[in-house]
């Protein structure tokens, strides 16, 4: 979490806000680490009222939030290229809370499909995959 803004999860490459008033949670991806398909739809922009479960799993270094929408599967590529995932260096606990309370609080709403994006090049796999396979070697030694 932000320290400064309980509101705010800021990951390595991914931040969260929760937004009560409008009732949104908005997921911004940039940088090396994040994947094609993230930053192309970042700024993504979810209804409070299309989540259906929240999740949160610390660990010793890495920590992990994300949220499933209603209507849709769980994300099963990981949370490190999920579009509705965050892979943080703090604890998520408290803020995965925060948001299931504005979740019970929301006006139910459709779940909205993600867009198909086209897959990157063999060439855009295999540099962040190795990539990933460094910081995931790193961090996730347990």
């Amino acid at each position: 979490m932000d320290s400064h803004d309980p509101d705010k999860l800021v990951g390595s490459s991914s931040s969260v806000t929760l937004d009560h008033r409008a009732q949104t949670l908005t997921f911004e991806h940039s940088g090396s680490v994040a994947t094609d398909k993230q930053k192309a739809l970042s700024p993504l922009v979810v209804p409070l009222g299309t989540v259906a479960e929240v999740h949160a799993t610390p660990g010793r270094s890495t920590n992990w939030f994300w949220v499933v929408l209603r209507g849709t599967d769980p994300w099963r590529k990981g949370v490190w290229c999920d579009p509705h995932g965050v892979v943080c260096g703090v604890n998520p606990t408290d803020f995965a809370e925060r948001v299931r309370s504005a979740v019970a609080r929301a006006t139910p709403a459709d779940a909205e499909p993600i867009p198909a994006t086209p897959e990157p090049s063999r060439r855009s796999r295999f540099g962040k995959g190795m990539g990933r396979a460094l910081v995931d070697g790193f961090f996730n030694t347990r």
